[in-house]
């Protein structure tokens, strides 16, 4: 017996996620993320006394 694709073709079908968003996505978060970084570090200088 042959089952029906669970999943029909067509506008209401997840598509894969193209690799270059997945990169783009990835590089954005790790700027953020180095940005967050020296923002708290730079903080840190001042309540140590530091800058």
């Amino acid at each position: 017996m042959n089952d029906p694709d669970p999943l029909p073709a067509g506008p209401g079908r997840p598509r894969p996620v193209p690799d270059s968003l997945l990169d783009a996505a990835f590089f954005v978060f790790g700027g953020v993320s180095a940005v967050w970084l020296a923002f708290l570090l730079r903080q840190e200088g001042f309540t140590l006394g530091r800058g």
